[in-house]
């Protein structure tokens, strides 16, 4: 997530996304109230993101600042496939509160756990409308061309043969920067500030490239399951 928004060349804005904590909910009693319930549609079980929304809002107003040291965004990751209100829209990956990343109980995301680079995209992409960033093509972002496919595309992008090839889909639209800025400069609430990372650590993992961590095949792997590999 950190690397698309460090693909921001803005002098005027650097965003670094840092963990300060995890939590791994194994049983529903850990949270406040009984969960909002999964069902099963089509032979996989679902989750209303925007039940689960305000279950993680509940949490984060009942324990975020008594279990977590200062943080600006809370994501909750699930397996289960989500729908917005109702079944019938089942196609979303991920949910978050727009220009919300200032409201002590809205700065929340709940994002689908699939495979790990469309979660990271969806995450960089939930984590966005917090910040402010709408659409591209869209509101305040009704200037940036949807069809150049940046991150805030309204849908998660994936790459196929009918598609070319774009960068964009690692990159921030100039109105979702623009937005940005308008959230956190103006507003001035993050929490967290300053030096986000130790320099010898950063310096010895930056030696190598993302691409030279994974193997294609192990990309192949990661992003569409066990039985694809790379052939080329």
């Amino acid at each position: 997530i950190n690397l698309r928004y460090k693909t921001i060349e803005d002098p005027s804005i650097s965003i670094t996304i840092i963990l300060q904590h995890f939590t791994i909910f194994q049983r529903e009693f850990l949270f406040p109230h009984k969960l909002s319930k999964v069902i099963t549609h089509k032979g996989k079980k679902y989750i209303n993101a925007q039940l689960y929304s305000g279950d993680l809002k509940q949490w984060v107003k009942t324990y975020g600042n008594k279990m977590v040291p200062a943080f600006d965004h809370a994501m909750l990751f699930t397996g289960h496939e989500l729908y917005a209100g109702s079944i019938q829209n089942s196609g979303i990956t991920g949910l978050s509160p727009l220009k919300s990343v200032c409201d002590e109980i809205q700065k929340v995301s709940i994002i689908q756990s699939t495979h790990y680079s469309r979660t990271v995209l969806t995450a960089a992409h939930e984590l966005g409308h917090n910040l402010g960033a709408m659409h591209d093509g869209t509101g305040d972002a009704n200037d940036c061309n949807p069809d150049e496919r940046f991150i805030m595309y309204f849908e998660t992008i994936t790459f196929n043969a009918s598609i070319p090839y774009s960068r964009n889909a690692w990159l921030f639209s100039t109105c979702s920067v623009e937005s940005f800025k308008k959230t956190l400069i103006t507003k001035d609430c993050v929490k967290v500030k300053g030096l986000a990372y130790d320099m010898d650590e950063w310096m010895l993992f930056m030696k190598k490239e993302p691409g030279d961590v994974f193997t294609p095949s192990m990309q192949c792997f990661i992003l569409y399951g066990h039985d694809h590999v790379f052939n080329g």
